[in-house]
């Protein structure tokens, strides 16, 4: 049978968004996505948009991230830091090296800087999932003392997330692999085991 035409349910309109959303992105990018070109794919209309993201585009968006990628964050728990933090960055580069997100990411960041509310929301919904992750499985490592307790677990957060931020940013640079997350979970050990047995630059 064939599928029916016309506009979607009203309980599927908001996947129907996103699907829109996630078409455009991949089709034509970033700059080719509004919100009058999002309801004509989704066969649905601007009040109907509006009356699910008040705050435009971005808040599409942050449905869509969170839809597809927040719910599928694993914490391992092997017994050793070495390989939980490695599951975790391989979990990170599957995600940075979508090209979905390549195409969303740079335009998203930016609507951020004007919608402070949205921002929290994409903070503290999405963005700490990864960083809390992270830090349990280093506050796991240091209780089975195979490392002292670190000076700051935000930095190391940050050395794990930064470099694969940067090449999903900037696409010109080197793409994102299975060498990328190894790399840099090396480099985040080996800070775990310096810094935290270390005074250099205390106050």
């Amino acid at each position: 049978m064939s599928k029916p035409m016309g506009r979607p349910r009203t309980a599927g309109v908001k996947a129907a968004l996103i699907a829109a959303a996630e078409e455009i992105l991949l089709e034509s990018g970033f700059h080719a996505l509004s919100i009058n070109a999002v309801v004509v794919r989704a066969q649905t209309t601007r009040p109907s948009f509006y009356r699910r993201y008040e705050g435009g585009i971005a808040e599409l968006l942050l449905d869509m991230l969170e839809m597809r990628y927040g719910s599928n964050l694993h914490v391992p728990d092997s017994g050793s830091l070495d390989a939980d933090l490695l599951a975790i960055q391989r979990e990170q580069v599957r995600m940075f090296s979508d090209p979905l997100l390549q195409r969303c990411l740079p335009g998203f960041l930016d609507a951020l800087r004007t919608d402070d509310e949205l921002c929290h929301r994409f903070v503290e919904e999405f963005f700490q999932l990864r960083r809390t992750a992270m830090k349990d499985v280093i506050g796991r490592a240091v209780m089975r003392g195979e490392i002292p307790i670190p000076r700051d677990l935000e930095w190391i957060c940050d050395l794990l997330t930064a470099p694969l931020s940067v090449r999903a940013t900037y696409p010109s640079l080197d793409p994102i692999s299975d060498e990328t997350a190894v790399a840099t979970t090396r480099v985040a050990l080996a800070e775990l085991q310096w810094s935290g047995a270390s005074n250099f630059g205390a106050p």
